[in-house]
């Protein structure tokens, strides 16, 4: 509980620039940080993982005054959606601490714990009008494998060989 406002306060910030928060749906999604707090427990174990869930975890850059900074999704195994659309990791900055490299340095971060979980890579995707988002991920290593179009949306799918 320690990160509520912070986490309620980030995406209330990033709700009033766009509907959709990468990195953070679940919370979102469910509307409370208690039950958000609850579906995170879930994703850590096959036997309480909610049904189209995949195993997983949210998690935070945090400046040195506690301000949460960044949210990102960590996924450890793709299926349906997951493998389809979005890959194993979704991620967001805050509004005000957007292209200040912070993304970099967040995914930076999180491509090590794969490493250190045994991941040879991981695929990540974004929308052809996140310019931001491909630069981030292309300065991470990551390459264009697949553009794929579903209904109305564009992914673009990246791979980034650990």
């Amino acid at each position: 509980m320690k990160y509520k406002k912070e986490a309620l306060d980030y995406i209330e910030e990033s709700l009033a620039i766009n509907p959709r928060v990468n990195g953070a749906g679940s919370l979102v999604r469910l509307g409370s940080y208690e039950a958000f707090l609850l579906h995170e427990e879930k994703l850590k174990s096959k036997s309480t993982l909610p049904l189209g869930s995949v195993l997983g975890e949210t998690l935070y850059l945090v400046n040195d005054e506690d301000v949460v900074i960044g949210m990102i999704n960590l996924r450890y195994e793709l299926n349906g959606e997951f493998g389809k659309k979005y890959g194993h990791i979704g991620y967001s900055i805050r509004p005000k601490f957007r292209n200040q490299g912070y993304a970099v340095i967040q995914l930076k971060l999180v491509l090590d714990l794969y490493r250190k979980k045994g991941f040879k890579q991981v695929m990540l995707s974004t929308s052809p009008d996140n310019i931001g988002s491909q630069k981030v991920i292309i300065a991470c290593g990551g390459y264009l494998f697949e553009t794929l179009k579903i209904e109305d949306e564009i992914y673009l799918k990246y791979w980034i060989i650990l």
